[in-house]
């Protein structure tokens, strides 16, 4: 540490980010009470329960985690699938990467991940549709809503 302050680097001292990840987590902890007096508790067989935390993400419409993934992966297809086909991300999409592979089973590719996503939302022809900007946002958006976790 010393010879870094002699030579004229300066570290950041670990700490702050431990507070500020704890500060995000008490910030998200506020915002779900929050939420949670909003909407109130609900009335079971003459008692008062409290909501859980799915009932109170199905109140106020936010999206899984794994939905909007799988929507950014949708988005990026169609943004690589409309590159020039010179372009590297372009031809790593239509050709593949050659070579040897590890030992043990095959890794999930992205293409096919991305292709049972697709599949799940009945959509085949993606080659074509990924052309259309606006209809391939309504599809990412679909995809948004109806995947589920």
């Amino acid at each position: 540490m010393k010879e870094d302050c002699k030579k004229g680097h300066v570290r950041a001292p670990r700490q702050s980010t431990r507070r500020q990840r704890t500060f995000s987590g008490k910030k998200r902890a506020y915002a779900k009470k929050e939420v949670a007096k909003v909407y109130g508790g609900k009335k079971v067989d003459d008692v008062w329960m409290r909501r859980t935390n799915e009932e109170l993400s199905e109140l106020y419409g936010e999206p899984s985690i794994t939905n909007v993934v799988r929507a950014s992966r949708m988005r990026w297809l169609g943004h690589v699938s409309r590159l020039d086909a010179s372009r590297p991300t372009n031809q790593v999409l239509t050709k593949g990467i050659t070579g040897r592979r590890r030992r043990g089973r095959p890794r999930t590719e992205w293409l096919q991940a991305v292709e049972a996503d697709l599949k799940k939302i009945e959509i085949k022809d993606w080659h074509k549709r990924t052309g259309n900007r606006k209809e391939w946002r309504t599809i990412c958006n679909q995809a948004m809503g109806l995947l589920g976790s």
